[in-house]
């Protein structure tokens, strides 16, 4: 048996070492590949989802827009309902790029493209009915519809078909780099500095990895928080002005409070409202109700009578929740009902007095109590000048009328 000298011995050893590191690294090389490549998968599945959400957030908006378009005919909804229908096509074929390496999700994205045309069909008809001036029919294409709910179902679909997939993702990732410390492990003392460089690397494009999500998510939260923000202060400044164009032009004390209560319930959903303004006699003086009963209409309340009255000798809000039965009841073409919470504001002006404002809810967010209590100083000015321009206008009657005697 041939016996291998000092330098053949190292050179083997060498050769056998170099071997092995080269082994080693090409495995670990293509541990890290693979990571690598479920990263990009992860990243893509939570692009899917981000997409699916896009779609459907842009429908019901379109669609929320088609049916303010409809209540209202305010052109502002018209707008809106262009900028989500212009984000939509593109939504879906996104979408279907992402999923082309699935057979599963390209059926069930190609099935939503088509319920997603099918929407937009709808609601191009519906935008025509309107047109036509033919708000019968566009509200009855309108309520019967359905074809959202076969979107939401699709959508959540290809949602659960994602996750799922994104879990077993997330565990052959987990597997891979299992496998991947195990390599290094039985690894020889050779090694052991490349082992250890490679599991820093790991280690650190994990916990970078890790960063980025948290980061991302907390990015994501705070995103959605100044949305939500901003979606709430839109919606007051838009209410704001759409209660000062109800408002505008209004000289008589009746036509000014029909005006408002109709304007506010209509913005903020609400089932019932009447208004009430102090009398010669200084009584709360029903002026203007919505959706009840005009008998009532001759409710006449002292200032110390009642939730009402309470409210205008206290001048503060007052929101009472778990209405009872008969407390006031709605008036509609399919009965009667009884609304859940009622708030009663008061309209001060410069903290004096001007009237309240009584309306009921089936449901009020807190951001609908804002919006009443922020209006009301607008309502008192619009009230106050009212008001002012009729003592003003008797007081030069009285003042013909005196001159007229004493010529």
């Amino acid at each position: 048996m041939p016996r291998f000298s000092f330098q053949q011995q190292v050179l083997t050893g060498f050769i056998i070492t170099l071997l092995f590191i080269f082994s080693g690294a090409l495995t670990a090389y293509n541990r890290i590949r693979e990571l690598q490549n479920d990263s990009r998968a992860v990243d893509r599945s939570q692009e899917v989802l981000k997409f699916t959400n896009q779609v459907l957030i842009n429908i019901v908006q379109a669609e929320s827009s088609v049916r303010g378009l409809t209540a209202t005919g305010d052109s502002y909804y018209l707008d809106a309902y262009n900028e989500n229908l212009s984000k939509i096509n593109p939504s879906v074929d996104r979408l279907r790029l992402l999923v082309e390496d699935n057979p599963a999700q390209i059926n069930l994205v190609d099935s939503l493209k088509l319920q997603v045309s099918q929407k937009l069909y709808v609601m191009s008809r519906i935008l025509w009915s309107i047109n036509s001036k033919d708000y019968d029919k566009a509200k009855a294409d309108l309520l019967s519809d359905r074809t959202i709910v076969h979107i939401q179902g699709l959508i959540e679909a290809i949602k659960f078909e994602e996750t799922v997939d994104l879990a077993a993702k997330r565990k052959a990732s987990e597997k891979n780099v299992t496998e991947t410390l195990i390599v290094f492990v039985i690894g020889s003392a050779i090694i052991i500095s490349l082992f250890l460089l490679m599991f820093q690397y790991i280690r650190a494009s994990f916990k970078k990895r890790k960063q980025v999500e948290d980061n991302l998510l907390e990015t994501n939260q705070q995103l959605k928080n100044i949305s939500e923000e901003n979606k709430s202060q839109n919606w007051l400044l838009k209410g704001s002005t759409v209660i000062d164009e109800a408002m505008r032009g209004k000289r008589d004390l009746g036509e000014l409070c029909d005006a408002i209560i109709k304007s506010v319930c209509l913005y903020t959903n609400a089932s019932i409202g009447a208004i009430y303004t102090l009398n010669e006699r200084n009584n709360l003086q029903l002026m203007s109700g919505y959706a009840f009963d005009s008998d009532h209409y001759n409710i006449e309340i002292a200032t110390e009578d009642g939730l009402v009255g309470r409210v205008a000798t206290g001048k503060e809000q007052f929101i009472l929740h778990n209405v009872p039965s008969g407390y006031l009841t709605i008036k509609s073409a399919l009965g009667e009902s009884t609304p859940r919470t009622m708030l009663i504001q008061p309209v001060l002006f410069e903290g004096e007095l001007k009237g309240v404002m009584e309306i009921g809810f089936f449901d009020m967010p807190e951001t609908t109590v804002i919006f009443i209590e922020r209006v009301s100083h607008n309502i008192a000015v619009a009230i106050n000048s009212v008001q002012a321009r009729s003592q003003f206008q008797t007081l030069l009657e009285n003042a013909g009328m005196f001159a007229e005697e004493a010529i």
